[in-house]
């Protein structure tokens, strides 16, 4: 029976009087495993460390809390209507974000009445107060897709009707950015 040599020391340290009955063999199953890269075929079997989620934009800027109403409950079935889409999206059309599209404008003309009749003067008076509150990152996604005080409303109204511009999901996130924070000025709980 072998033991380690200590250095100096003729016999193993088990057989030393001093460490006798004090080192124990080495038992394998109580020895914590692992896994060290040894060639290419045992590297793959490593885990590695998940990459970062892209920072996505959300859907209206984040979650809301709006004043009790019509306009509330649109903007919560949007909200999960997106989510729905997010989870399923393979299973669904590409036409599927003209839904969500339609219904952003279903959601500034529940909204438009607190203040005005139609959405172009709600737009009017809600959209640089609320650009303003943006944040920097927030304005460029608007301006990189085209969502400006004086393009939402058409935009809104193509969203009514069934062409390719109206599946373009991340102006539509652009646009629910914007329209969340003028929300949170007009309909704030």
């Amino acid at each position: 029976m072998g033991g380690f040599l200590a250095e100096g020391f003729k016999k193993p340290l088990n057989e030393v009087l001093e460490f006798k009955g004090k080192i124990k063999k080495f038992d394998e199953s109580f020895a914590k495993k692992v896994n060290y890269k040894k060639d290419e075929e045992e590297s793959s079997q490593l885990r590695k460390t998940k990459r970062q989620n892209n920072k996505k934009d959300t859907f209206f800027g984040g979650i809301l809390s709006l004043k009790d109403g019509v306009t509330n409950d649109i903007y919560r079935d949007i909200f999960d209507l997106y989510n729905y889409y997010e989870k399923n999206r393979d299973k669904l059309s590409n036409t599927f974000p003209n839904l969500i599209r339609m219904a952003l404008r279903l959601l500034i003309d529940s909204a438009k009445f607190s203040q005005t009749e139609n959405i172009e003067d709600y737009i009017k008076l809600n959209f640089s107060n609320a650009k303003e509150k943006l944040s920097q990152d927030q304005r460029t996604t608007l301006n990189t897709n085209g969502v400006s005080e004086n393009s939402l409303a058409s935009l809104l109204h193509v969203g009514a009707h069934n062409y390719s511009a109206s599946s373009n999901l991340e102006q539509t996130i652009a646009m629910s950015m914007i329209i969340g924070e003028m929300l949170k000025t007009t309909h704030k709980k």
